[in-house]
């Protein structure tokens, strides 16, 4: 019997026999899936090879995965302190308050990419923001300043936690179904970290910098909304632009031509200052392309003109009190909200990652031609990494000796277990 199991493995291609025996052993040996997940090695972010193989049959590729969990945090820190930095600039000038603050955007995109582990590089970002603008503003002394940017920093954390749990944790490598009530749900994630990370920056920033308590409401108001919108117009960009594009989305050419002709005839004719507000209604052209990536391109691009024109003096919402002109054009870029409901309702489907970047992965000396099963792709898994993908695609496909033998030790191991 051992003898015929083991020639009629030979024949059976890897991802066949991976199935058979993986979910016969669990059903054998009484554990179901749980049982062969613990046996078996069962990991849904690898591919269907890696099924069923123990620890010393798999490949070697410790070492490459030891250093994939730090690097992709470190990146999302370093690209959220650099958007920290570059929204100050748009800051109104002696307040050090930005209408729109994209790091809160980056980090909602950032977990539904990466998952919860996507926290500590938020917090390392923001923390890190923090320290630096307290720096610039004269605040010197170690121990306060240390404590100032990691309270400001976790209630960052916190707000982002919140609003992914509130959006319903979608997680882009499952698949994440955009419709009108994804849509709903993302409107109340943005309010609630806002809202959370308003609560915890405003008490921090009042109580550790001797601001006076009745600055607290204003400061909270700025914070809550200028995060909101962060979330609101970079969040869907930040997966628009990382998922496939829609098959039926057209050219968008005449779109950016129409949004560069626009801003062109505002900045060069003082006349039509009053016309401003206008350019947040024009990414609504992008809405016949059926493109994703166009409409909230175009929504960011249209935000940032107005706070620029704002803060510079030109337009409706610029005034002799700058802290009333920050109030004034923060209320102009809830617009992108409606945006975000027409996306749901016009633009509806899903958001999910290339096929090619989510392709399975075959090893060496499996039959090339056998079908392959697409992994596991559930809510609430542990997928692979967004930023190892390419690497492990790479690495298995390119140097296909990686592990010789670890198909015939994968079908000798299922054989004598079938015996």
């Amino acid at each position: 019997a051992s003898m015929a199991a083991a020639s009629a493995l030979n024949h059976t291609s890897p991802s066949a026999m991976t199935r058979s025996s993986v979910h016969g052993m669990g059903r054998h040996a009484g554990g179901g899936r749980q049982g062969a997940i613990r046996r078996h090695g069962h990991h849904p972010g690898r591919g269907v090879w890696w099924h069923g193989m123990s620890g010393t049959d798999r490949p070697d590729t410790g070492r490459r995965r030891q250093w994939s969990l730090p690097a992709d945090l470190l990146l999302l820190a370093l690209i959220y302190f650099c958007t920290a930095r570059l929204a100050l600039l748009l800051a109104f000038e002696h307040t050090n308050a930005s209408p729109f603050w994209p790091p809160a955007g980056i980090a909602c995109a950032a977990l539904a990419l990466l998952g919860p582990r996507a926290l500590i590089g938020i917090l390392i970002g923001a923390s890190a923001a923090n320290a630096v603008t307290f720096l610039g503003n004269g605040q010197t002394e170690p121990l306060r300043l240390a404590a100032l940017s990691l309270l400001i920093g976790l209630g960052n954390t916190l707000g982002a936690a919140a609003g992914w749990w509130v959006a319903g944790r979608p997680r882009i490598g499952a698949g994440w179904s955009f419709g009108p009530v994804a849509a709903l749900r993302l409107l109340a994630a943005a309010a609630v970290a806002g809202l959370a990370a308003g609560v915890v920056g405003a008490s921090t920033v009042v109580a550790g910098t001797g601001l006076p308590a009745a600055l607290w409401p204003l400061i909270l108001r700025i914070w809550a909304v200028g995060d909101a919108i962060g979330i609101v117009v970079l969040t869907p960009l930040l997966l628009a632009w990382w998922s496939a594009e829609r098959p039926e989305a057209r050219r968008s050419g005449p779109v950016y031509l129409a949004f560069a002709l626009a801003v062109g005839v505002v900045v060069a004719v003082p006349a039509v200052d009053a016309a401003l507000p206008l350019l947040l209604a024009l990414p609504l052209l992008a809405l016949p392309t059926r493109s994703r990536r166009t409409l909230w391109t175009v929504a960011l691009l249209a935000v940032v003109v107005v706070i620029w024109r704002t803060i510079t003096g030109h337009g409706p919402f610029a005034g002799a009190d700058s802290m009333q002109g920050l109030l004034r054009v923060q209320w102009a870029l809830c617009f992108p909200a409606l945006l975000l409901l027409l996306d749901g309702v016009l633009l509806r489907g899903p958001l999910r990652g290339d096929d090619a970047r989510d392709a399975d992965v075959v090893p060496s000396g499996a039959d090339s031609s056998a079908p392959r099963v697409a992994p596991a792709c559930t809510p609430g898994v542990r997928h692979r990494p967004w930023h190892a993908a390419g690497r492990v695609q790479g690495r298995v496909g390119n140097r296909g000796q990686r592990s010789p033998g670890g198909a015939a030790r994968h079908r000798k191991d299922a054989a004598r277990h079938l015996a």
